[in-house]
């Protein structure tokens, strides 16, 4: 992984640079800033290819026809015991670990995967002597068996929740059986764009049809690809039956893990790289100004830190957590009432209340996760009050010469922006969160269908839809709102809280780190000292800007 070792590269050698010049409170920053990014990419190193279908649609056997173990990965399972499988590469010791909410609780030899004791959302490691899983491994990829979308609402959501914000490079399964794509199969690819994500298609099973039958059925699905995610997607034919795999293969040797990881990682090292570059830029500011009364200034940013935290503690942003709570509430609720009537057609064609909860997740999964993170940085920003007068105050009482407060606050100022983008992706990067919300809806909604189809009958088709969108709109919609209304709330506390505790280290940390500079500019030194110090500060400066063009 060429982007993983440069990154590596680049956080090793510009610390290298910086650490001898860097203070204390800068020092420690910085090292565990460094600790947190290299344990990052090590811990996405590779880029998830998670392999979704309906339950027949033949995940697991085009797994093992690719891997040329026919009976490593388990299809005959109920969907009751459906996990998501990921393939590793691991030598000749084969073994299975079994992980729920991200801790290990199971470990087996590979040949006996099928005694796993599992429940929805959890992950299987599967560690293999494969040749062909160790040139993905190579390539930085991880491929995963996912749950069949028709596996069980639950089981399909809490593996996709794992999977949207580190799937990069999601491949559908379609039986060529159907002969398109389905409504819910379809939802699901839209989902998929709003996070950025383009899925591919694989048709299966294509030894079951002729070749001129499968043309047309390869351009409809085509057709139906392009239309539900905006733009041109890959679309393939596979039938592990003969072995012919090839648009399988094909298409992994399209994903460019290199620019996948580059996208998702390159603000994060530039944001390392320019915080040391800030830390020594006021160590080199401070130098060239005479300093006076050196203990009161760093007394004065005593108290500065004491106020701030303060007034981080009581004052009320913009949007209090009820306002974001509605906010978001708001959203799913316009979803719903969008998409009322796709959801009154599926009822009154009697579809299973799986295929139509999925649906409904299908359309405000991505509302709620991307409404979440629109309101973080919302909140985010309107904190940043407390920055702006920080800076104010900083410049009335310190008063040093020239625009050292400034430029140290302007720094601070993005050195904080890039923890709060973080800050606000917290849950977004903690998918269990969610799962609490959607299991409201599942449980209430999945109740409901029964009572909703009991006047059905005797009525035209077109006044019974008619009826029914009226129904889910004034009745169902506002009381699936409401069961939501409390886990939302407390998902946004928990976001907000984040947030603030964010805000409050990089405060504390950014004036910890003047104070250091302070001391050091006032201490006594001569002349050549000085002119060294500088020079060493410059070089060093101009070393770590040199770095962006490597990133």
């Amino acid at each position: 992984m060429k982007t993983i070792s440069r990154f590596e590269e680049v956080i090793g050698q510009s610390f290298d640079i910086s650490s001898p010049y860097l203070l204390a409170t800068a020092l420690e920053q910085i090292k565990q800033e460094k600790e947190n990014l290299l344990t990052e990419l090590k811990d996405n190193s590779c880029i998830k290819v998670p392999i979704v279908g309906d339950f027949s649609a033949g995940k697991s056997s085009l797994l093992n026809s690719f891997i040329g173990r026919n009976s490593l990965l388990p299809v005959d399972i109920t969907p009751e015991t459906a996990v998501a499988y990921e393939l590793y590469y691991s030598g000749d010791n084969e073994y299975v670990e079994l992980y729920r909410e991200g801790k290990k609780i199971d470990e087996r030899p590979v040949d006996e995967i099928k005694k796993l004791s599992v429940k929805p959302g959890d992950i299987a490691k599967v560690f293999i002597a494969s040749p062909k899983i160790q040139d993905l491994q190579n390539r930085g990829i991880t491929l995963v068996d996912m749950p069949g979308i028709d596996s069980g609402i639950k089981e399909h959501n809490d593996a996709i929740l794992h999977y949207i914000t580190r799937g990069t490079a999601f491949i559908l399964l379609v039986d060529v059986g159907q002969g398109s794509l389905r409504q819910s199969t379809l939802a699901f690819m839209t989902e998929l764009s709003k996070y950025n994500l383009k899925p591919a298609v694989l048709i299966s099973k294509v030894d079951k049809k002729p070749a001129s039958e499968l043309k047309d059925i390869k351009e409809y699905i085509s057709f139906q690809a392009t239309k539900a995610i905006g733009s041109d997607t890959f679309v393939g034919c596979i039938s592990a039956h003969n072995n012919d795999i090839n648009d399988f293969v094909q298409y992994l040797a399209t994903i460019d893990t290199d620019k996948l990881i580059s996208e998702r990682f390159r603000a994060r090292v530039v944001g390392y790289v320019n915080l040391q570059i800030a830390c020594l830029s006021t160590q080199l500011d401070l130098a060239n100004v005479n300093l006076q009364n050196i203990e009161e200034k760093i007394g004065q940013l005593e108290e500065e830190k004491a106020r701030i935290a303060e007034r981080l503690a009581t004052t009320v942003a913009a949007d209090k957590p009820e306002k974001s709570t509605q906010d978001i509430l708001d959203d799913v609720s316009e979803e719903l009432t969008a998409h009322s009537e796709e959801i009154a057609q599926m009822i009154v064609n009697k579809e299973g209340s799986d295929n139509i909860q999925a649906l409904i997740l299908n359309y405000i999964r991505p509302v709620i996760i991307n409404s979440f993170k629109e309101e973080g940085e919302q909140y985010a920003a309107s904190l940043n009050t407390v920055v702006d007068d920080a800076t104010k105050t900083l410049q009335d009482t310190l008063k040093i010469e020239g625009n050292v407060i400034d430029n140290v606050m302007d720094s601070f100022h993005d050195e904080i922006a890039g923890g709060l983008s973080v800050a606000a992706d917290f849950l977004i990067n903690n998918p269990n969160i969610f799962m609490k919300a959607f299991g409201y809806i599942l449980m209430f909604f999945g109740d409901k269908i029964p009572e909703l189809i009991r006047f059905l009958f005797g009525k035209s088709k077109e006044s019974i839809v008619l009826e029914m969108v009226q129904k889910i709109n004034a009745e169902i919609n506002p009381k699936i709102i409401e069961q939501l209304r409390k886990p939302i709330f407390e998902l946004v506390v928990m976001q907000q809280t984040k947030i603030r505790e964010n805000i409050q280290k990089n405060i504390t940390n950014g004036l910890g780190h003047l104070q250091d500079t302070m001391r050091v500019a006032g201490a006594e030194t001569s002349k050549e000292e000085l002119d060294a110090k500088i020079a060493n500060l410059q070089t060093a400066i101009n070393q770590l800007k040199e770095f962006e063009n490597k990133i």
